[in-house]
């Protein structure tokens, strides 16, 4: 984390590559430097920042050293290597990084007026549900959105989805508006992590949460991981972390628009920049026109969250009764009520449903069509995700 600067002959402090140092964010100058840059977009016309690693600005003003982890200890829901071997309460998520985002807001606010909105995103991978929810700010006056990584870290069962959506719900400060993220650039891609069945209800069950869902490029496609061999590899991090396989090359793939040669990302001559997967099955133009393709399903949900208020703007809440390998979840928005089942199930499931629950199912990532009439018995294939309106 520490690299000596020859023509200074001092140390510096970068959180993460050689080229990325540590700001002094406790410098004015630097700040207002930093806000100049803000408001030079914010000129242009933009709708809003996402800022990288928020949780790492504004370092603990003595430069205490973080203390030794247990042996055994893992910041993250996956190996970081020696980053590990600390706990790292000094060097982010300190309250001096909450100031400067209450300033930072303050700012963008002022340019917000009756035709403009501006968003702030933080990307934070913090899991302590409680600190997260610290980034809404105390008068929701930091992030709008501090990015949600839950999903990229728990257990992918149905008892450990329910905990994590009802554990969201709970931290949130009152008035605050949750969001999902289900894969990024830093992760493996949805489908190599869950399998293509589990994918499309991956994809269903972000795209029916309360909340602002983030979708990564390509998982609408259902990309999976592509082959990088070591000749390869662009990924600084992962060329400078060998001991973890730090790289990200795989799940970074170009985005694919027709079946042609390199997947209209570049022209057939030009070797693009990291390997593609296969256009012929993963591109748009493969997809657009297939009635039970991903991109399909997706373009289907996106539609359903315009059609169904509950959806996009309705309260959720998660009934009992129902056999352990569904998550099942309501959707509520004054009389409109539509219930999400999701099945994790390896064979076909079945479940009676109680009155209340009876309805039409308009949507299925293995059932093309909708069903006209309502229904009182739920049978699910394996790994289905279905939504039902309950009128």
């Amino acid at each position: 984390a520490w690299t000596l600067d020859p023509q200074t002959g001092q140390y510096y402090l970068h959180s993460f590559l050689t080229s990325q140092p540590d700001l002094n964010w406790r410098n004015p100058e630097l700040r207002e430097a930093m806000y100049a840059a803000l408001r030079f977009w914010i000129d242009r016309g933009v709708d809003g920042f996402r800022v990288d690693a928020a949780h790492f600005v504004g370092k603990d003003e003595q430069l205490r050293d973080n203390p030794a982890a247990e042996p055994g200890s893992q910041v993250l829901h996956r190996s970081m290597g020696e980053y590990d071997s600390l706990v790292h309460l000094y060097d982010k998520g300190t309250d001096f990084a909450h100031e400067i985002y209450q300033d930072m807001r303050a700012m963008v606010d002022s340019y917000v007026g009756p035709e403009r909105d501006i968003l702030l995103i933080g990307e934070i991978h913090v899991f302590e549900w409680d600190e997260w929810a610290s980034y809404f700010g105390a008068s929701l006056n930091e992030f709008h959105l501090p990015y949600n990584f839950g999903l990229l870290s728990v257990d992918w069962s149905p008892s450990a989805l329910a905990g994590l959506i009802d554990d969201i719900e709970r931290a949130l400060p009152d008035g605050a508006w949750p969001n999902w993220v289900l894969g990024n650039h830093d992760e493996s891609r949805v489908a190599t992590r869950l399998g293509d069945e589990q994918a499309r209800a991956a994809m269903t069950l972000l795209l029916t949460l309360r909340g602002t869902p983030t979708i990564y490029y390509g998982d609408e496609l259902g990309f999976i991981d592509a082959e990088v061999p070591p000749e390869r590899r662009q990924d600084p991090w992962g060329l400078q972390v060998t001991s973890i396989n730090a790289s990200r090359d795989p799940q970074r793939s170009p985005m694919l628009w027709s079946q042609a040669a390199n997947g209209g990302f570049t022209p057939p001559e030009v070797e693009p920049w990291l390997p593609i997967i296969n256009p012929e099955r993963f591109s748009v133009a493969a997809q657009r026109d297939s009635a039970d393709s991903m991109l399909t399903m997706t373009r289907r949900l996106l539609e359903l969250r315009h059609e169904y208020p509950a959806l996009k703007h309705g309260d959720i809440e998660m009934p009992d009764g129902f056999p352990d390998e569904w998550l099942v979840f309501l959707r509520v928005a004054g009389a409109q009520k539509l219930l999400v089942v999701l099945s994790f199930a390896e064979t076909e499931t079945a479940a009676e449903l109680p009155e209340m629950y009876r309805g039409r199912v308009v949507f299925s990532t293995t059932k093309l069509e909708p069903q006209p009439d309502a229904v009182s018995r739920l049978e699910l294939n394996r790994n289905e995700a279905i939504i039902v309106d309950l009128g």
